[in-house]
């Protein structure tokens, strides 16, 4: 991927409503996002009905059947963006492998959870890992379970568990650190409120982008609070290329821009004052004005001592000419 992968998360916004859920593929897609994800699970296989019954109730209001998540892809296909899901235990991975993702994505909370990991690596699709509640460790251990088993790619996403997450949790910093590790590959899975985390992570060197959409904020759900709007999604998509353009190459050098500016901008060396015929130049008689089209003011070193051939008039712009 040669620019920032830019993901909105549908996740269970949708409420298990299909007619919501398309219509969050046409909105996501009218913002350019480069992909809508969604959240594939059986509440039986996310949580325990006897040791976790609230998850457990909970999550069976928002499982989509395999026909669903084939509407939604063909939804995605149809409208040209590209469909992803995170899949939640082995035989929901194996659904996605039947639908033909392209790329896979690890939640958070399964960073531990090796088995996963590497039965999905093994389907030899890139895979975008989320690290929240992780350390470095962990994050390293899911990183080489997963080449090792045969995924081609891994992009580790730097990520707070918390909805929503304050900024002072954010812990962006941690997106340099993850890139020494990881060759360069990482990413942002944002829960904080508004787009500054993510334009940040992208300045950072994020590779890939997540960020939380719905299209009405003001129902109750889970991941509401760090979730953006059609209209912050569209402005987050904007924020993120022009960040992208703007951070370049990385030389310091000119601009092809800026060269013309450089006879109207810098400055030349000028004589502040008359200077007779055979005067021997001092750093008092020089000043430094525009135009910038004659001698550099770093040279004004190798002027002073040399002498004026001719009279000088004041304001002069000088010229090697004008020197022996």
């Amino acid at each position: 991927m040669g620019s920032i992968f830019i993901i909105a998360e549908a996740g269970i916004n949708h409420n298990g409503d299909m007619n919501v859920a398309r219509e969050m593929i046409q909105k996501a897609s009218n913002a350019k996002v480069d992909a809508i994800k969604f959240q594939s699970f059986t509440a039986a296989e996310l949580a325990s009905k006897n040791y976790a019954p609230d998850q457990y109730e909970f999550f069976k209001r928002f499982e989509l059947s395999e026909n669903d998540h084939r509407m939604l892809a063909d939804e995605c296909k149809r409208i040209g963006i590209e469909f992803m899901s995170t899949p939640f235990d082995f035989e929901k991975a194996d659904m996605l492998e039947r639908l033909q993702v392209d790329v896979f994505k690890i939640a958070s909370c399964d960073l531990t959870n090796i088995p996963l990991i590497k039965h999905v690596a093994k389907k030899k699709k890139p895979m975008f890992i989320s690290t929240g509640m992780g350390s470095l460790d962990e994050t390293k251990a899911a990183y080489n379970a997963a080449l090792d088993a045969g995924c081609p790619r891994a992009v580790m996403l730097h990520c707070t568990t918390l909805y929503p997450t304050p900024y002072s949790e954010a812990n962006l910093l941690a997106i340099l650190e993850m890139a020494e590790h990881f060759g360069g590959n990482v990413g942002f899975s944002d829960h904080t409120i508004g787009n500054y985390s993510c334009i940040a992570a992208a300045a950072l060197g994020a590779k890939v982008i997540e960020k939380h959409f719905a299209l009405d904020k003001s129902v109750e759900g889970p991941d509401i609070p760090g979730s953006c709007d059609y209209e912050e999604l569209a402005d987050l998509v904007n924020g993120i290329r022009a960040v992208e353009e703007a951070l370049g190459t990385g030389i310091k050098t000119a601009q092809p821009s800026e060269l013309n500016m450089i006879a109207i901008a810098r400055r030349s060396i000028f004589s502040a004052n008359s200077i007779p015929a055979g005067t021997v130049i001092s750093e008092e008689m020089l000043a430094f004005r525009r135009p910038g089209d004659g001698i550099n003011p770093s040279q004004a070193d190798e002027i002073i001592g040399k002498k004026a051939k001719a009279e000088i008039p004041a304001d002069s712009r000088l010229d090697w000419d004008m020197l022996e």
